[in-house]
């Protein structure tokens, strides 16, 4: 498994241990490999640990990326921000009891699109733009459980309306 590195802003690798160890990298180098949540120091990775260099004179500690995109183009996740639920079981059921219930049109399947679009968004790191979608998936399949309620409700209403 190899090894990103980020220097002066450009991302390099992936390499493997032996080849690190010939880049001299500092204990403040940002590294990321696949499994990995975010970039982070070296000093954080025993592996890497006792082969890295002291910093070097002047060299500041660099702030964390939370934004910094991975080798396979996307943005990593946001340890600040937990996943929002993306309410694909509710989405589901909404779009078979709107094919095979009480009606047919096909308003679940509005609740799935935004479902399953939460994912995409929050691997790009569009963390606002996922909390949104899987707020519409909830929004929408909620309604369309709700929908045959209302339909049926207001038929049996009328019908004992015009038989009073």
């Amino acid at each position: 498994m190899g090894y990103y590195i980020l220097e002066n802003g450009q991302q390099y690798g992936p390499f493997n241990i032996e080849q690190l160890k010939k880049r001299g990298i500092t204990i403040n180098t940002q590294v990321w490999r696949e499994g990995m949540a975010q970039w982070t120091c070296v000093k954080n990775i025993p592996e890497l640990i006792d082969f890295a260099q002291p910093p070097l004179p002047g060299e500041t500690p660099p702030p964390h990326i939370y934004n910094t995109y991975s080798p396979y183009g996307y943005n990593l996740p946001s340890p600040d921000r937990p996943y929002p639920n993306d309410y694909k079981t509710l989405a589901i059921i909404a779009t078979i009891i709107t094919f095979f219930g009480c009606y047919f049109i096909p308003l679940g399947v509005v609740s799935l699109i935004y479902s399953l679009n939460v994912e995409n968004k929050w691997k790009r790191g569009e963390y606002t733009r996922a909390e949104n979608y899987a707020k519409h998936a909830k929004i929408w399949g909620i309604c369309t459980l709700a929908l045959p309620f209302v339909i049926w409700g207001t038929f049996f209403t009328i019908i004992t309306i015009e038989h009073l």
